[in-house]
């Protein structure tokens, strides 16, 4: 179970089919788990270091540990669901952790340092004891290159492992050990992977336009018009998209993006070949601009959840 950019939560929207209605608070009661160290930067101290914590970039629900990586903090890791938080990096230099999956015993990390005007990574690293040691993989960067990976996930069968930075997209079959570059496009803004929960060979990547794979990610086919042809032309061009697939219904997709003056989330039911309008609201503005995540979560029905820097929004669908 993974969550991407957590926030601070400081509102809750709840709709439903009939109109918007209110969430029993008792059945969303939100408390700080923590890690409530904050981060010195270079901002107060003028070099990076890992002492500190940051604002939440990925969370990771381990069997036997919770972790949580942050862009200014590093990684921290909890065996008591989130009570008690411990560091787990003691490097000197800040490498970042904007990413998090596990697989089987291993843990994989994608680094990156991309605020207070840095913006460099150093590839993925891996970890085979919950987090005491780390390696780096076969997908390294340098300081220099400024490429920071925003997501890291496995296919279904276990056999693939896909990896982005803003501009590329890049394919494992090897357990990490080499890598193939898959896509790339120019002042590109990729941020999110997604494969498909029964067919390993069927994957989307979403950030400012949305591909899609059907062939392992070997070739891809940009879809971005199926979700804009009916928006105005001067709205076309999206800042920030997000994709979440129904875990119960595999042809049931969700698709989030957000405007300038609004956020939108559409409904596929055929697996992508169609799509409706769900919800226009304008309360929801900005979201082109800031981190977010978008899931789709059971909790006695299907709820779709959306995470930025600064809101929690529920949407009962």
């Amino acid at each position: 179970m993974r969550f991407k950019s957590f926030p601070v939560l400081v509102l809750i929207l709840t709709i439903s089919t009939l109109g918007k209605a209110q969430l029993p608070a008792k059945k969303f009661k939100w408390k700080h788990l923590g890690p409530f160290e904050m981060a010195p930067s270079n901002v107060d101290t003028g070099k990076w270091t890992a002492v500190g914590q940051g604002w939440i970039e990925d969370v990771l629900i381990a069997d036997k540990k919770w972790f949580a990586g942050s862009i200014t903090g590093g990684l921290c890791s909890s065996k008591n669901e989130g009570r008690k938080w411990k560091k787990v990096d003691t490097d000197s230099v800040q490498i970042g952790a904007l990413c998090l999956l596990q697989i089987e015993d291993t843990i994989y990390r994608g680094t990156g340092v991309t605020h207070y005007g840095e913006r460099f990574g150093f590839g993925l690293y891996r970890s085979t004891d919950f987090g005491k040691s780390w390696e780096t993989t076969g997908l390294t960067f340098n300081a220099k290159e400024s490429k920071v990976i925003w997501d890291v996930e496995n296919s279904s069968d276990g056999n693939t492992l896909m990896a982005c930075t803003d501009e590329e997209v890049f394919l494992s079959l090897d357990d990490s050990r080499t890598w193939e570059s898959v896509l790339f496009k120019k002042k590109g803004s990729f941020r999110k992977i997604l494969f498909h929960k029964d067919n390993p060979l069927e994957v989307w990547l979403a950030g400012s336009e949305l591909y899609h794979s059907l062939n392992g990610g070997k070739t891809w086919e940009d879809v971005t018009p199926q979700i804009t042809q009916d928006l105005k032309e001067r709205e076309k061009k999206l800042s920030r998209i997000d994709i979440a697939q129904d875990l119960v219904n595999a042809n049931r997709l969700l698709v989030f993006y957000g405007l300038r003056n609004g956020s939108c989330v559409l409904e596929s039911l055929d697996g992508g070949k169609s799509w409706s309008q769900i919800l226009w609201d304008r309360d929801i503005r900005r979201a082109d601009i800031h981190l977010f995540g978008f899931y789709i979560i059971t909790y006695g029905e299907c709820i779709s959840g959306y995470l930025n820097a600064r809101r929690c929004f529920l949407f009962r669908i």
